[in-house]
């Protein structure tokens, strides 16, 4: 069972009051775009760099949901948006790119510089993979919110780092080394309170893991994948950052309207996923 707290925080000597309810976070009720702050130090004057995530309209309210409730997994959609990086990257390619490069162009954009030039096929290539970051990290945000409730501001390399990780983790969840395991642990314990807690007005105790935020709910949920070694089937939908959980019914295919409609245009002239290799498996199969 989950639990949320009433606001106080763990100590060394008493465990903060729990109350019987699903755990509830928040996210904008307006999509979220990666926004520059400028030309940050120790780039090049024609390079913007500093990028983070803010809401589209600044006055967008925050509004307050369940996650559990959710039929979407965010810690398989964190991996799935690394897979589709990867892949809109490297189309065309025999190979992915590797991640020092992706690494490299999620840091900064090049734009013209005064004399107004194009840019070379080099830089145009290193600009439309940031984009491809952008836009499925964003994705991400937009759907399940922010990922830490303290004053850190994550940067789309964080995302990109974060999203590679989950993607190794799930790709490889059948032969983790026990670095793994104890990477997955850490994240566990930097995110999470994990410990024995008592329902208000009862005497009944529950030994429990408390995500303290999302990236805690997301460790937490990513461990629980592989103990149980889950099924996890995605939207059919070109492109797509979406996973099922479990429960979804196994002929559902596509996430909602707009995909269903994507898919059926798809259809019409090749199958969405064809060529693609993914590590999870495709609704209706």
């Amino acid at each position: 069972m989950w639990y949320k707290t009433n606001g106080e925080t763990l100590n060394a000597f008493a465990f903060p009051t729990y109350t019987e309810e699903l755990m509830e976070w928040q996210r904008y009720k307006d999509r979220m775009t990666w926004s520059a702050s400028g030309f940050e130090d120790g780039l090049q004057p024609n390079q913007i760099g500093d990028w983070s995530l803010r809401p589209t309209i600044k006055t967008s309210p925050m509004q307050t949901y369940i996650v559990d409730d959710e039929k979407f997994n965010p810690s398989a959609e964190l991996a799935r948006v690394f897979e589709n990086i990867s892949q809109q990257i490297g189309e065309g390619h025999d190979t992915r790119p590797p991640l020092s490069y992706l690494m490299t162009c999620c840091q900064f954009m090049w734009v013209r510089n005064q004399d107004k030039r194009p840019l070379t096929e080099t830089k145009q290539k290193h600009n439309d993979a940031f984009s491809s970051i952008q836009t499925f990290t964003q994705t991400w945000s937009t759907n399940w919110g922010q990922l830490n409730n303290d004053n850190y501001v994550w940067q789309l390399k964080d995302f990109l780092q974060l999203s590679a990780r989950f993607y190794y983790f799930y790709s490889n969840s059948n032969v983790l080394v026990q670095d793994d395991i104890d990477e997955i642990n850490d994240g566990i314990r930097l995110h999470c309170d994990v410990g024995l807690n008592r329902a208000k007005g009862t005497t009944d105790y529950s030994m429990g893991v408390i995500p303290k935020n999302l990236l805690g709910y997301c460790w937490k949920s990513l461990a629980d994948d592989i103990a149980n070694k889950k099924e996890h089937r995605m939207c059919a939908s070109q492109w797509c950052t979406r996973v099922f959980k479990e429960n979804i019914r196994p002929n559902k295919q596509s996430c909602g309207n707009s995909c269903s409609t994507s898919i059926s245009r798809s259809q019409r002239v090749k199958k969405a996923h064809e060529g693609r290799e993914s590590i999870f498996i495709e609704v209706g199969q």
